[in-house]
């Protein structure tokens, strides 16, 4: 399906995000994404649409969730935990998010502790109980 996607093969959606255009197929946007699959399948005005905007994610950001969603594959790092967090989160892709999640765990110190805490408290409170399991 990769490849479908890469070749633009089949595709039947479109995802703008920051005046980027990446090419994808439904069914699998909407099997990793229960936000994508509620848009998709709810009669909501995009499920007829070819196109859809995404707001509140960077371009690069959106790659790597499109490259996740077909690969089950992402590159963590301390430089885009933050951004693959807030993306997960707003998709609502729990294994992203569980991902993100545990890296920041294995990085957590008493330098940057309050600072992941603040991030995580505004996403989810299953975040937030990993983070004060580490922390007690």
């Amino acid at each position: 399906m990769n490849e479908l996607r890469h070749n633009m093969e089949l595709c039947d959606i479109t995802v703008c995000v920051e005046q980027q255009e990446f090419y994808a197929h439904k069914i699998i946007l909407a099997g990793c994404s229960p936000y994508l699959k509620a848009m998709f399948t709810n009669g909501m005005l995009e499920s007829e649409k070819s196109s859809v905007t995404i707001r509140d994610i960077e371009s690069d950001v959106m790659k790597s969730l499109l490259d996740f969603m077909y690969t089950g594959k992402v590159e963590v790092r301390v430089d885009n935990v933050q951004a693959l967090l807030q993306g997960a989160s707003l998709l609502n892709v729990a294994s992203l998010r569980n991902i993100c999640c545990q890296f920041l765990t294995l990085h957590l110190e008493s330098s940057n502790c309050l600072g992941k805490y603040t991030l995580q408290s505004k996403m989810t409170v299953n975040m937030v109980n990993t983070v004060f399991v580490v922390i007690y």
